[in-house]
């Protein structure tokens, strides 16, 4: 049922890349949004709550952090191609990072 969930969610962000990074962090000529550590500090906060319940499902590998996550998708915010072109590749980084998330994850549920 996750992996159902992660699909959709994947295919609607990728679809709708807007929905990805919020607008003052996709336009960075907006006036008067912190720039700082602080600002980052609740998204990255949330990432670690979703990251420690995997790890503790065993689905998500232990050694990972929600800065390592974070930066990772990086790569998603940075695709250059447009249309079905940043949406094909979009998913495929996506795709990447879950793969690279569960390898070595423990499968039993026990952490």
């Amino acid at each position: 049922m996750a992996n159902n969930y992660a699909r959709r969610r994947c295919r609607s962000c990728t679809e709708h890349p807007q929905r990805l990074v919020p607008k003052p962090l996709r336009d960075p000529g907006v006036e008067g949004v912190p720039r700082d550590a602080a600002h980052r500090k609740r998204p990255v906060a949330s990432l670690g709550e979703l990251l420690d319940a995997g790890i503790a499902a065993g689905q998500i590998r232990p050694d990972v952090t929600a800065e390592d996550v974070m930066t990772a998708m990086n790569a998603v915010w940075t695709i250059a191609a447009e249309g079905e072109q940043w949406a094909a590749q979009a998913l495929r980084i996506v795709r990447l990072l879950m793969d690279g998330l569960r390898f070595g994850a423990l499968t039993d549920g026990s952490a």
